[in-house]
């Protein structure tokens, strides 16, 4: 199972924590050494390590496959995870949005209920 590896100050380990279980509804695992653990449709793992001081940058960006993406923002505004300006900017591109975890790691919602290209369709 790929494993990605997400640097957190650990100030903000257990509020960004809360951002993954609560905000997406993953469900956290044990873990070791103060990692937050998560499993994602149970092919790839999440996990949170706590880092002593600041990040010197965030190059972290995850993308999630969201049924309901207007409902998964108007959720994550009112529960406080992310602001309301944050989730009526722009759309960063067509069916995508992305927002950032307390810990500034780039979070790509990918809209899984988008109509799939012309392309990928198959005519009879």
């Amino acid at each position: 199972m790929n494993t990605i590896r997400i640097m957190v100050p650990v100030e903000k380990i257990e509020k960004t924590a809360w951002f993954y279980t609560d905000g997406l509804g993953l469900v956290e695992e044990s873990g070791a050494d103060g990692a937050k653990v998560f499993t994602v449709a149970g092919q790839q793992r999440i996990e949170l390590v706590p880092l002593a001081g600041s990040l010197a940058e965030t190059r972290t960006n995850i993308r999630f496959h969201v049924h309901g993406i207007q409902e998964c923002l108007r959720y994550l505004v009112s529960s406080g995870h992310v602001s309301r300006t944050a989730a009526s900017a722009p759309w960063t591109r067509e069916y995508e949005m992305d927002i950032t975890d307390p810990a500034g790691n780039v979070i790509t919602l990918l809209d899984a209920d988008r109509p799939a290209p012309k392309s990928q369709l198959f005519s009879n």
